[in-house]
């Protein structure tokens, strides 16, 4: 008998991870291989993201989609398990070229000290080849698919609504996602904060430095008022712009998966350095009373991985991330 699916609130709050939950043995190959059967899609920003010797994808956005929807799907119980059998597997979202869905599928760990209860065996279709008809056999109905979207607000923004934004939160604690330019633009007439921006953007060798610098510099903008609402005003700006991209097209208001949050927010295109290419997004929540929160800013890559786990973006400002 098919046990009922647990409801969201039935589902622990704080999920297993997916490399603690099994052994993915030989896991860039399998990778390889999921790649080759799914729907033909860019796995990597640009080939400075391939391996070492520069010739073979290391497939960070399939690895990122993975693991996170898995999370997903274990905070909605949808990971299926059968210790009987010794068999467990997931839905990965992802189709072949016919539309059917692909499944990781999972054999018991049986080694005595082993961390991880589970076993990768592969990535199938059902009923395809030896795991694939273990799959149906075990299973009825097959893993289903994550679930993000509940509500219309999730995928189109309210145009009678303006977003608060978490300024400290988004100038201040992820001073290091913004732009080099809209400091070299916003702060030219301070020589001690210059330096500290020089030492932050070019000592990239330094880590240690690197912060030391951004920690100076968030020091200094926050005694300074004139320059602390330079950004604030440049950020305000930024937003400006980006809602009336949303008025000219819906879809530029991109839905996108907070993993940590479990919850679904809207990203906006910010572009900062006014050269008309959006260089961060803005993380949008709808709060139950129907207005927005701009909680954080992401980079462009962020992005695209938070939305590419709902499914696959498909607008200029984000696709712009693969031209670099």
């Amino acid at each position: 008998m098919e046990l009922p699916e647990l409801s969201e609130n039935a589902v622990p709050s704080d999920p297993v991870d997916l490399w603690d939950w099994a052994y993915l043995y030989c896991w860039n190959d399998w990778l390889a291989k999921l790649a080759e059967i799914s729907l033909p899609e860019k796995w990597d920003f640009s080939p400075s993201d391939w391996d070492e010797r520069g010739d073979r994808p290391r497939y960070a956005i399939l690895a990122n989609y993975l693991k996170y929807t898995f999370w997903r799907l274990e905070h909605e119980g949808k990971v299926r398990e059968n210790p009987a059998s010794g068999f467990a597997a997931f839905n990965t979202g992802l189709v072949d070229r016919s539309y059917e869905s692909i499944f990781a599928c999972f054999e018991a760990n049986d080694r005595e000290t082993a961390r991880q209860r589970w076993v990768l065996l592969g990535f199938y279709r059902a009923g395809e080849a030896r795991v694939g008809d273990r799959l149906v056999r075990t299973f009825n109905p097959l893993p289903k698919r994550a679930r993000y979207l509940r509500r219309l607000e999730d995928v189109l923004y309210d145009l009678d609504q303006v977003p608060l934004l978490d300024y400290n939160h988004i100038l201040l604690d992820n001073i290091d996602r913004l732009p080099h330019k809209l400091f070299d633009r916003e702060l030219s007439d301070s020589p001690e904060c210059l330096e500290h921006v020089t030492v932050a953007f070019c000592g990239k060798s330094d880590n240690e430095k690197r912060r030391k610098a951004f920690d100076q510099l968030r020091a200094l903008l926050t005694e300074d008022r004139v320059r602390w609402l330079r950004l604030k005003n440049a950020l305000d700006t930024a937003v400006d712009l980006a809602l009336e991209r949303v008025k000219w097209s819906y879809r530029t208001a991109v839905p996108a998966y907070y993993p940590r949050a479990n919850s679904v927010n809207l990203l906006l295109p910010l572009d900062l350095t006014e050269d008309e290419e959006p260089d961060m997004a803005l993380v949008l929540e709808c709060t139950d009373s129907g207005s927005y929160i701009g909680q954080t800013i992401l980079t462009t890559q962020m992005a695209y991985c938070d939305a590419r786990l709902i499914c696959r973006p498909g607008v200029e400002w984000l696709e712009a991330t693969f031209e670099s």
